[in-house]
């Protein structure tokens, strides 16, 4: 190759390179011989940035024929940047906003965490955020804490659940039917679809959890979640919501200005 800059006997883009000091460049990057590139690869991998990012850091500095796919290629056999790739668009369920407080919810489970597990119930409306922890998953633990939820805040018209677990079940159902609730059935849980927590989208599902729930029942070191008091959920539910309406946080809070039902 620099033979043939040097000597004219470039077939194609002659004008596009250039020798200074001894090292090729074409334009401003520096042209790498086959000998180096593997290292070159590894250095642009280190830190697992992805393959478009890969391939913006490497069109700033280094070039050689077929680098980008190159860079595509070691992108797919290394099982972090596997892991951590953007996953492919989805169609998106979009819900109808309710016109009020408490007229759907959504629930799920997280954990386990610290031993424990956490039910999580999110008004539609207002956006606010009910945590309880439970012993296990199964119906019968967890019907209490929804008695105590729907007896503060009335009973929702319909409760939005991934299907799984508990909300699957035959006394399930004949708890909302007792409500004068409906199901609705979703995929995807409220841990993936409250726009809070987007920026930590890639994480798994139990990874999130843990995200949330250290975040609201944070703590001094050694503490744990059922001996420690909330930061409380005001704290949690009074930053800035990007669909939130044109009030105050607090003002938006469930049970304002309505008789639960």
């Amino acid at each position: 190759m620099f033979e043939a800059i040097v000597e004219g006997r470039l077939k194609s883009n002659i004008h596009e390179y250039s020798i200074q000091d001894g090292c090729i460049f074409r334009g401003n990057r520096v042209f790498i011989p086959p000998s180096l590139r593997k290292e070159i690869l590894s250095e642009l991998h280190d830190g697992h940035l992805g393959v478009q990012k890969m391939k913006n850091l490497a069109r700033s500095y280094v070039y050689w024929e077929n680098i980008d796919a190159d860079i595509a290629q070691l992108t797919k056999q290394c099982p972090a940047c596997i892991r951590f790739a953007k996953a492919p668009n989805k169609i998106v369920h979009h819900w109808l906003p309710p016109e009020d407080s408490w007229q759907r919810i959504h629930v799920d489970h997280a954990g386990p965490f610290h031993g424990k597990y956490f039910l999580l119930i999110v008004d539609a409306y207002s956006k606010w955020i009910e945590v309880f922890i439970v012993p296990n998953l199964t119906t019968t633990s967890n019907l209490p804490y929804f008695r105590e939820a729907f007896g503060r805040f009335g009973h929702p018209y319909v409760l939005v659940s991934d299907n799984h677990g508990c909300f699957a079940s035959q006394e399930f159902a004949a708890f909302l039917a007792e409500m004068g609730s409906s199901m609705s059935s979703h995929p995807l849980s409220i841990l993936h679809r409250t726009d809070r927590w987007r920026g930590t989208s890639k994480l798994s599902k139990q990874d999130l959890g843990r995200h949330f729930l250290g975040s609201f029942l944070g703590g001094p070191p050694g503490s744990s979640p059922h001996t420690n008091r909330s930061q409380t959920v005001q704290d949690v539910c009074d930053g800035p919501y990007p669909t939130e309406r044109k009030r105050s946080p607090r003002r938006a809070k469930i049970g304002t200005g309505r008789t639960p039902r």
